[in-house]
């Protein structure tokens, strides 16, 4: 299957991204509100000459959360000992971004996911150093690790893997999958 071919009408993210970059950092500097993510967005500000356009990128899909901030409920337990909890922009983050020192590490928080959850992981984008600087992206889908030179073409390959194979987004980060669909399909 081709994701042209499901999706005729859909720009790539590469075409809309710059355009929406511009748009989006007012927003997040008058929106944002998470102490956490306001300290990111100060960081990406005073070094916006020296960040990589991956820091950029990374930095504002990573920012996006605060926007989005996520809505869905994890209810776990039955009965009386039901326990209701929502998600949090972090949690939404690091099921958008899984986020480590190594690739090794990453390996190791997939496999822990993994027993947790107890079923495959969905489709994720892996990035290693710091969220500004990231050194090796990698799309992990069904056991195997696609490696990308780009940020945006990683989210670009998860987005349309979840779309080709009609795949559900996680729970925590559904708004930011969503909004992905809404804006650049």
């Amino acid at each position: 299957m081709d994701f042209k071919h499901l999706y005729p009408k859909a720009e790539s993210l590469l075409l809309k991204y710059d355009n929406f970059s511009v748009k989006i950092i007012p927003i997040f500097e008058d929106e944002i509100k998470d102490p956490t993510s306001r300290q990111t967005l100060s960081e990406m500000m005073n070094n916006g000459q020296n960040l990589s356009e991956n820091g950029r990128v990374c930095g504002i899909f990573h920012l996006i959360h605060s926007l989005l901030i996520p809505t869905a409920k994890l209810i776990t337990g039955s009965g009386s000992q039901k326990a209701i909890s929502r998600f949090s922009i972090r949690d939404s983050q690091a099921s958008f971004l899984l986020v480590g020192s190594s690739v090794a590490a990453c390996d190791e928080e997939i496999l822990r996911r993994q027993k947790e959850k107890k079923k495959n992981i969905q489709p994720l984008v892996i990035v290693t150093g710091p969220i500004l600087d990231p050194k090796d992206i990698v799309v992990f889908f069904d056991g195997i690790k696609f490696k990308q030179n780009s940020i945006i073409l990683a989210i670009d390959l998860c987005f349309k893997i979840f779309n080709l194979f009609n795949l559900e987004y996680p729970t925590g980060s559904s708004l930011v999958w969503a909004f992905i669909r809404n804006f650049f399909l």
